[in-house]
């Protein structure tokens, strides 16, 4: 399937195009920005095509899949643009910053029988599918409270983080993460808000947060998240048994080997090792698999939506 990268900000040359690019599944057709100099350099590096409007590339019917690699605050818009040239919309998460125009294109995804996939590239890396295991197999004993943290440090080039008509958001940009990953592993009816601390900044976006939950009436959960901080993206969970730390849980290079610490109540300790991966490469395998099987698009759908709909009961939280 030919494949259409639309946008070229670091994101997009460093993770999503190398992984297009190794796919067997996939051909890199070609790559969309209004930066003229990078364009001609990643279509030359790559040998595909490159379109400098969006009109242009979306008139093309070689195109299968667009992957949007734009600032959050466009995707609503430019996914529009795509679904309605029925091409399959594969976005850089969020999918929007705004849960009804995620219904919206989620709806007509849906009608038209396109695949709409959000890209949370960590839920396909063996460290996620091990934490999983471990889970189900108990080894910690009864879940007792679970801490998730994922916080930047002050960037050089914050680009759109720092424009609110872009998507400037951290729980859109960061905090979607740990809320992703209790709802990949929990069901969102069982989940309950206890409290939410939002730190807004002076021009009207949030520069982090921390939001209490309890899952199944007795499982304590604490979520952060913030730009600005130490550099930070664990998980901590406390069983009746046991207790388990893991980091860089999240964004990880594909030579980086995960492993998880178990601490044993004598404090005494183990550790299990997950294996390296290119979680961008195994999530488009992932996407592609998908392709065609409703019952599975459907899914991915409800997926988006249940994070879109706790990101705002998080924002609406009294």
């Amino acid at each position: 399937m030919k494949v259409a990268v639309w946008g070229l900000g670091q994101h997009a040359i460093n993770n999503i195009i190398p992984a297009l690019h190794a796919s067997n599944h996939f051909s890199l057709y070609g790559v969309c920005s209004r930066n003229v100099k990078t364009l001609e350099k990643i279509s030359e590096q790559f040998s595909c095509n490159s379109w400098k409007t969006p009109e242009i590339m979306l008139q093309d019917n070689s195109v299968d899949i667009i992957c949007l690699s734009t600032p959050p605050g466009l995707h609503y818009s430019q996914g529009l643009k795509i679904l309605n040239t029925r091409k399959h919309f594969w976005c850089e998460k969020p999918l929007t910053t705004n849960k009804q125009h995620s219904l919206d294109l989620l709806s007509v995804a849906k009608s038209r029988k396109l695949s709409i996939f959000e890209g949370f590239m960590y839920l396909y890396h063996p460290q996620f599918l091990k934490l999983k295991k471990i889970l189900s197999e108990e080894l910690l004993g009864e879940l007792q409270e679970i801490n998730i943290r994922f916080e930047l440090p002050k960037l050089d080039n914050p680009g759109y983080r720092e424009n609110k008509d872009l998507g400037a958001s951290a729980i859109f940009d960061i905090g979607v993460y740990p809320i992703s990953l209790i709802l990949s592993l929990f069901s969102k009816r069982d989940i309950k808000i206890l409290s939410v601390d939002m730190n807004e900044s002076s021009d009207g976006f949030d520069l982090g947060g921390k939001v209490v939950i309890e899952i199944n009436g007795k499982l304590s959960c604490s979520m952060e998240w913030a730009y600005n901080k130490e550099y930070q993206n664990e998980i901590s969970i406390i069983g009746s048994n046991c207790r388990l730390f893991s980091e860089k849980i999240f964004s990880k290079k594909p030579d980086y080997l995960p492993y998880f610490k178990i601490i044993n109540q004598n404090d005494t300790f183990y550790t299990i090792e997950s294996e390296k991966a290119n979680h961008f490469e195994l999530m488009f395998d992932s996407f592609y698999s998908l392709l065609g099987d409703q019952a599975e698009m459907n899914s991915q759908r409800n997926a988006i939506l249940d994070v879109s709909d706790f990101v705002d009961q998080i924002i609406n939280f009294n």
